[in-house]
């Protein structure tokens, strides 16, 4: 929270200091935080508004298209090129190379195959190759859809991420109805158990879940859902927007 700007006090912040007197020696930064809040929300607005900014990985990213062409785009600013690589093409740095565009924006389009279906196949291994100062380094896309660490190595696989549509995830419950005020419960799935272990997905829907709705509630906030390069940091340091497949099958979102 480094950007510039003036501080601006919340609403309701006399409300909360009521509430919890703890916090009044540090009203200064809370609204010093709140100004650069309204500082970068006057900036998302201004590039489209915080909808194209909070959908953005349904454009970044390597997406297949409803012709089954495949259309990459990254935020690359420093780098020199950028190519797509992997299995398909054989790991060749010249075979699929991005165009460079605006504001540091590279594109790659992929035409469907001559059979009309998606020229990478679904589970093959790919990455991006990144040029700078004439070497070039492969690196996960930060709008991956799916990433994996094989037993036998430290660094991470990019997956193409394309399965049929029997194998896709879709909702089984309609959308519950907006209740008139939240009363939300803040939970950690690893650490929800009164057992000394990492408790599990199912554990939760089972036990947790039930407990949490007898009290009361009507919303949960699920911390650490979200790919993230370290478990004791309760998922701040997210890598990846994606979610456990395993929170799919057992949590109904």
């Amino acid at each position: 929270l480094s950007m510039g700007g003036g501080s601006s006090r919340p609403p309701q912040l006399d409300n909360l200091l009521r509430l919890d007197g703890y916090l009044w020696n540090y009203q200064n930064e809370i609204c010093r935080r709140y100004g650069v809040f309204l500082d970068y929300s006057a900036k998302i607005e201004e590039c489209g508004g915080w909808e194209t900014f909070t959908t953005a990985y349904r454009e970044y990213g390597i997406v297949v298209m409803k012709d089954n062409s495949v259309r990459c785009l990254e935020w690359a600013p420093g780098a020199d090129a950028l190519s797509l690589v992997g299995d398909f093409n054989n790991w060749n740095t010249e075979s699929h190379p991005y165009r460079k565009q605006e504001y540091g924006k590279w594109e790659l389009i992929i035409p469907a195959d001559k059979n009309g279906q998606c020229p990478i196949q679904h589970g093959s291994i790919i990455k991006i190759a990144v040029k700078k100062n004439g070497v070039y380094r492969h690196k996960l896309s930060p709008w991956a859809r799916y990433v994996t660490r094989p037993k036998e190595t430290t660094l991470y696989h990019m997956p193409f991420y394309n399965p049929p549509e029997s194998e896709r995830y879709h909702l089984k419950c309609p959308k519950p109805a907006k209740p008139d005020s939240m009363r939300i419960y803040e939970a950690h799935v690893g650490i929800s158990s009164w057992e000394g272990k990492v408790n599990s997905y199912r554990n939760f829907a089972d036990d947790v879940i039930p407990r949490i709705k007898h009290q009361g509630y009507n919303a949960i906030q699920l911390m650490a859902v979200m790919e993230h390069v370290y478990y004791a940091s309760f998922g701040y340091q997210v890598t990846s927007f994606f979610a456990p497949a395993r929170l799919a099958k057992y949590v109904i979102i």
